[in-house]
């Protein structure tokens, strides 16, 4: 997805980077934010081993970052505990866990109730 140079891409996220913390405090206002922001580089494809960093942000895969917002999510009921409404793909993320869940629980059911017929 991107098939730029290294050089090129510590140019490109360091001013992404620097923009982002100008906005920070704005973005969050009324909350009490740490001093040090870690802020990260997600990429698709690729690994973070050779340039664990970029532009001065953490180089994470998206399949890292997505199994630690599963692992979070996973068994966190929708009813009693769903993520606050303002955020919105996480909320959406925890909606579609809960419903995955269901539906595996279903199948596994439904292939139960197959088996014992055949038998």
């Amino acid at each position: 997805m991107d098939a730029d140079r290294w050089e090129q891409r510590e140019d490109r996220y360091r001013r992404k980077f620097e923009t982002g913390k100008k906005h920070i405090p704005e973005l969050f206002s009324g909350l009490v934010l740490p001093e040090n922001i870690e802020q990260v580089a997600l990429f698709v494809f690729g690994s973070g081993e050779r340039h664990p960093v970029v532009g001065g942000g953490k180089v994470v895969m998206i399949s890292e970052f997505m199994e630690k917002i599963r692992k979070e999510l996973t068994g966190r009921s929708v009813a009693k505990a769903a993520v606050p409404e303002q955020f919105v793909i996480l909320r959406a993320l925890q909606f579609a866990e809960n419903y995955w869940q269901y539906q595996d629980k279903k199948t596994e059911i439904g292939r139960g109730a197959k088996t014992k017929t055949r038998q």
